[in-house]
């Protein structure tokens, strides 16, 4: 069976020979055949750079959990509240990895990646999100769900999540500044205990100023906090674009 390469197109052909003898220990003849290997060699490329992209992947989440773990550590108060706050972490990393593996690591929706991270939390009423239909890129979208998860996890413990009648809000948008475009996030909890003067600096304060300008106002109705990330800052020179 032969195949015929269309014009301009290049394949990977693969040729075998063999020399038939005689009885006398003379060659006879010599047998040949070309066998057209273009698309396992295109399969093997394929699974090189899929091989090369999944050891670039798993160093860099070792080296957040690392990060995390060090981190998680220095504002532990005790070993069993070091292996809680880890461990939601971890889930929190776990919850936006899913979400990629799903769409083969092309990014992820802000709203579905919200939705998972208020999940074990919600119940009627005590949540609403609103923003447009932002598909954010897989860096950005795992940075953004741990500070999401810190959020949720503060407001669980000490929060508007903490009391019955308590609710949280969380709204984004793109908005443009003389800085770039920027993912604007903002955070208000109301119904919640009285809040505390003052907030102690700690993880997810820590967490949530690496990735852009955050204010947190204590209010007689509850906190509010805002985020500003820089779009492309954060996506290493990319941009979160609308879908």
């Amino acid at each position: 069976m032969t195949r015929a390469f269309p014009a301009g197109k290049v394949g990977t052909i693969e040729q075998r020979f063999g020399v038939e003898f005689g009885d006398n220990g003379r060659p006879l003849r010599v047998q040949g055949v070309a066998i057209d290997i273009t698309e396992r060699k295109r399969a093997e490329n394929y699974q090189r750079v899929l091989v090369a992209e999944l050891d670039h992947r798993v160093k860099n989440v070792l080296a957040t959990v690392s990060a995390v773990a060090g981190q998680t550590l220095e504002t532990s108060s005790s070993m069993s509240h070091f292996v809680a706050a880890l461990d939601g972490r971890i889930r929190s990393m776990a919850t936006a990895h899913e979400l990629l593996s799903t769409r083969q690591w092309q990014g992820m929706p802000m709203a579905a990646l919200v939705r998972r991270e208020l999940a074990a939390y919600a119940s009627s009423g005590n949540t609403k999100i609103d923003g447009p239909e932002v598909m954010l890129s897989a860096e950005a979208g795992q940075a953004m769900a741990m500070v999401i998860h810190e959020l949720v996890t503060n407001a669980a413990k000490y929060g508007a999540l903490s009391a019955q009648q308590g609710t949280v809000t969380l709204a984004w948008s793109v908005v443009f500044t003389a800085k770039g475009r920027h993912l604007k996030l903002s955070w208000t909890e109301r119904g919640g205990p009285p809040p505390p003067t003052k907030v102690t600096p700690g993880f997810g304060s820590t967490l949530l100023s690496m990735y852009g300008h955050a204010e947190t106002a204590l209010t007689e109705n509850g906190l509010e906090y805002a985020l500003m990330v820089p779009l492309c800052e954060i996506l290493k020179g990319q941009c979160v674009t609308k879908t």
